[in-house]
């Protein structure tokens, strides 16, 4: 029998990154110290081209991964679309969209977003924030301070919801996912004492 060194197992593993020692040595055993059949033993380990299981079950976390994704950014897109913005004259909606395609639009074009309000106030033209959730509506061409809380709490009810939509459900979490951070403050707070 051939005795095993860490060079050989270096060598291995320098060819196929993804082996592990055990696998390194296991693999160089069956071969007895033959590198190059060792490599090749442990490619066909994990590279087989007829075997199609893990492949299909590389295919389906995938799809289940993809369709949990699209599900979230669905309801993320919803939720976001909850409060929109409308331009009305006498009464007659002219504009009405998504304060996040808003949004989009004043971080794009800032400076035609600030002349396109500024025609929409001269022009009398009514700017109103809707939450369609709570049905409350804010004119902004007549804020005072109520009506600044009002937009406020639609704005900070609408993040909270969105928000939600990012928090892994309680069946979902592992350890490995979670958040360390209470654990952390727990531990300074004592360090502390």
């Amino acid at each position: 029998m051939t005795t095993i060194s860490i060079e050989k197992v270096d060598a291995v593993l320098e060819r196929v990154p993804f082996a592990t020692y055990k696998e390194a040595k296991e693999a160089l055993e069956k071969t007895n110290g033959d590198v190059l059949e060792a490599i090749i033993f442990i490619e066909e380990k994990y590279i087989d081209p007829f075997d199609d299981e893990k492949f299909e079950d590389f295919e389906e976390k995938i799809s289940h991964e993809g369709e949990k994704l699209k599900d979230q950014l669905s309801e993320l897109i919803r939720k976001s679309n909850v409060i929109r913005v409308k331009v009305e004259k006498e009464g007659k909606s002219i504009l009405n969209l998504p304060l996040t395609v808003g949004v989009i639009g004043v971080a794009a074009m800032p400076l035609f977003a600030l002349f396109g309000l500024s025609a929409a106030v001269l022009a009398k033209y009514s700017v109103k924030i809707v939450d369609e959730k709570s049905n409350d509506e804010v004119d902004l061409g007549t804020l005072n301070h109520e009506k600044i809380e009002i937009l406020k709490e639609m704005f900070v009810n609408s993040f909270n919801d969105i928000k939600s939509g990012f928090k892994p459900e309680e069946d979902e979490k592992d350890e490995t996912s979670s958040d360390i951070t209470e654990e952390l403050i727990d531990e300074d707070q004592k360090d502390e004492k």
